[in-house]
């Protein structure tokens, strides 16, 4: 009897060695072999989970491989993951997140969404992130990059949407409904033009931001320069009431600390928006950062024009799912807000926009409905391409905020 009941056992072992070895075979094999060629990216680790994959071409848009030494299951558009029993903390709409949240969870997040929109050193100068095989730019820059280019679709194909309109990052995700096109448009952003008060407000998170030929000690040569000539140009040729904040919010003791500035720029506009209810438009104004074999420009009105981007804070990430400490009630406001002018720049100027982008945190975009983060250029453009381009910038501002064709 024991006899029969080791063979079994033998047998159930052998099977099970076997089918571990088939399944090695016919899909861990080429899963390793896939990331080996770069078809599938390794996105981020998670401590509790194992790893998450981005997987193209393989579970469609926005869907995720997720694996742990112990578990293989497919991530959708609403994030339902597979985990075996006892190791999931949570798994329900990628709310994903430890069961006891410690009590600096909150200054982790803000010290995140502070040190993530680009890289820079104490010295203001761009720090190039790792990359594979030596490639001048990570695959986000390479994502960033990208022109944006219109072919006229039905807007309500959501699909089509985010391959045209938008690059979302690898840390977040949109859910359905999210980007219908149709529904954007339909929004109405228009302002009643006022004489005496303050109706769109321009500020810098990041007033350090400088460019190729920007004078040391000279913040009319950094993006605080820029942001005043955008003002300029929305008081004296299209009549708007515009308030410029150069407060350095990125400074501290006289040095650069970027830590806190989106800290410290939402206490100092909170109180602004508080003192001048009139403000209905809050643009906060960046250059971004890229690889040095890279450059963000392109002739525009005969002129060299910095590419610029319209970028949309999502309160949400893959791994902590809504982010209960940055609560965003205008978040779909601020997205159609941004299409609506992405729309506008592909009509007046095309190829002159870079696509939208969408990351993870919040970025003080919960001010206002109208709240627009505008990166323009990069490190290695010149003062006057940043110029250039508010001229168009504005335009385009004024275009939906008038409600003009």
């Amino acid at each position: 009897m024991k006899k029969n009941n080791i063979l079994t056992i033998s047998i159930w072992i052998l099977l099970a060695v076997f089918l571990m070895e088939a399944m090695w075979i016919t899909f861990g094999k080429s899963l390793y072999e896939r990331i080996g060629k770069g078809e599938i990216t390794l996105l981020y680790k998670l401590p509790d989970y194992g790893a998450n994959l981005c997987v193209p071409g393989v579970f469609g848009e926005q869907k995720m491989l997720y694996t742990t030494q112990y578990a293989l299951g497919t991530v959708d558009d609403h994030l339902y993951r597979l985990f075996v029993p006892g190791m999931a903390k949570s798994a329900s709409n990628g709310n994903v997140r430890k069961s006891t949240e410690d009590e600096g969870a909150y200054e982790k997040i803000l010290f995140g969404e502070a040190q993530d929109e680009n890289y820079i050193n104490k010295e203001g100068e761009l720090i190039l992130l790792p990359t594979q095989e030596g490639k001048e730019e990570s695959a986000k820059e390479k994502n960033k990059s990208k022109v944006f280019e219109k072919i006229p679709e039905d807007l309500t194909n959501e699909d089509y949407v985010r391959n045209t309109y938008y690059t979302v990052d690898a840390t977040t995700y949109t859910l359905p409904g999210e980007l219908n096109g149709e529904v954007m448009m339909a929004k109405d952003y228009t302002i009643e033009k006022d004489t005496e008060h303050p109706q769109i407000l321009i500020y810098h998170t990041h007033s350090q931001e400088a460019f190729s030929d920007s004078v040391n000690g000279d913040s009319g040569t950094t993006i605080v320069g820029v942001g005043e000539y955008l003002a300029h140009i929305l008081k004296e040729t299209y009549g708007y009431q515009v308030m410029h904040n150069t407060t350095e919010f990125d400074m501290s003791k006289g040095s650069l600390d970027r830590n806190k500035a989106y800290t410290y720029a939402e206490q100092e506009i909170s109180g602004l928006l508080s003192k001048y209810p009139s403000i209905e438009v809050v643009i906060d104004l960046h250059r971004d950062a890229c690889g040095e074999g890279s450059k963000f420009v392109t002739e525009c009105n005969g002129k060299p024009t910095a590419r610029f981007m319209f970028f949309n804070g999502m309160s949400r990430t893959c791994n902590l799912g809504e982010i209960s400490y940055l609560p965003n009630e205008y978040r779909e406001d601020n997205m159609a807000f941004a299409f609506q002018l992405q729309e506008k720049a592909a009509k007046y100027y095309p190829g002159l926009t870079r696509k939208i982008y969408l990351k993870g945190y919040r970025y003080n975009l919960h001010l206002k409905k109208r709240c627009l983060l505008v990166e323009c250029g990069a490190q290695n453009n010149t003062l006057q391409e940043e110029k250039n381009a508010m001229e168009p910038l504005a335009h385009i501002l004024s275009l939906v905020l008038s409600g003009q064709e």
